[in-house]
């Protein structure tokens, strides 16, 4: 019970960290203020291009990554269930983080990357239908 619950706090401090804001100061933008306001991934692939959004991509699966893997460090006993548990506390704080009122981005590759961590190929079969389901239409 205390490994699972610890290891919700440190998803939690991790998923607060978002990279969106981050790389928008980088390029001279407040992502707050700009597109939907909302400082996720598709908004900032929308104001600042793919590259940006990439970024973001990246820096979002490791704060997810990293949370998952000391998590999994600190209590190796406790099994496969903590990388639930760290990356539900990842996604929480990515969409409510404290420094921000409670107000973050939405999780989605937050809790990507934890599917695909948990489970691969039930994740990565997850992702792909996703990708299929939200293809614009031509």
């Amino acid at each position: 019970m205390e490994a699972r619950l610890l290891s919700l706090f440190i998803g939690y401090v991790f998923g607060c960290i978002l990279f969106s804001p981050i790389v928008a100061r980088a390029a001279g933008k407040n992502i707050y203020e700009e597109g939907s306001g909302n400082p996720g991934m598709a908004n900032t692939g929308r104001v600042l291009g793919t590259k940006a959004a990439a970024l973001v991509l990246l820096g979002d699966g490791m704060k997810t990554v990293l949370a998952i893997v000391i998590c999994r460090w600190l209590f190796p006993a406790a099994g496969d269930i903590l990388t639930l548990y760290a990356g539900l506390g990842a996604a929480i704080g990515h969409c409510y983080p404290f420094w921000r009122d409670f107000q973050g981005g939405k999780g989605v590759a937050v809790l990507a990357v934890t599917y695909v961590l948990y489970a691969p190929v039930w994740g990565i079969l997850s992702l792909l239908t996703g990708g299929i389901c939200v293809q614009p239409s031509a």
